[in-house]
């Protein structure tokens, strides 16, 4: 209405809003969901799961590269577990074989500390990947077999690390920080 009492039909004054009416996405002060619980410092339990995989991933590179350095040594060793085999037979095709399966191993672990360094931000997703990948390493130590005894306990230690890095990753006080810190990563991604 206008100060004369009269105005065009559909015609509201400047400002005026209709009673109980809000803008969209408005709420006032004090209503909506409380604010998320900061995820707070990196549990000790994360950095040290952490630190372990780190290790296992030290312990699978020194592996790689001591079966890329010693072909010759690993030749032999197949040549007398394949007793009767002639000499020449097969020699390019493990050569070329063990060499690609090292470059792949290479390439997993960089893989892997990327996953890493992810865990370490607090990301869940890397988390889970993490614990898959640790319950796949318990098959990987088929490779114990017939391994040369330093190589045998450098795959043991390799294992042990891993599996206890999969264990503190699954602890309570691990969970509760991934999960405080995933709200906090998606809000922030909201901002």
């Amino acid at each position: 209405m206008t100060s004369g009492g009269w105005a065009p039909p559909g015609w509201t004054p400047p400002g005026w809003t209709p009673p109980g009416w809000t803008p969209p996405g408005w709420t006032p002060p004090g209503w909506g969901p409380p604010a998320p619980e900061p995820a707070g410092p990196r549990p000790r339990v994360v950095a040290a799961a952490v630190a372990l995989w780190a290790g296992a991933l030290v312990c699978s590179l020194a592996s790689t590269l001591w079966t890329l350095t010693h072909l010759d040594d690993e030749l032999a060793r197949v040549r007398g577990q394949v007793r009767g085999a002639d000499p020449a037979s097969g020699v390019d095709g493990f050569v070329h074989a063990v060499t690609v399966a090292g470059v792949f191993a290479l390439g997993w672990l960089a893989a892997q500390a990327v996953l890493l360094v992810c865990a370490w931000q607090g990301r869940n997703w890397a988390r889970v990947v993490l614990w898959v990948l640790g319950g796949l390493a318990v098959f990987g130590a088929a490779g114990f077999v017939g391994a040369p005894p330093g190589r045998a306990a450098l795959l043991a230690v390799q294992l042990a690390l891993t599996l206890t890095a999969v264990v503190l990753l699954a602890l309570p006080r691990a969970n509760g920080w991934y999960r405080r810190r995933g709200v906090e990563l998606v809000a922030s991604r909201r901002r």
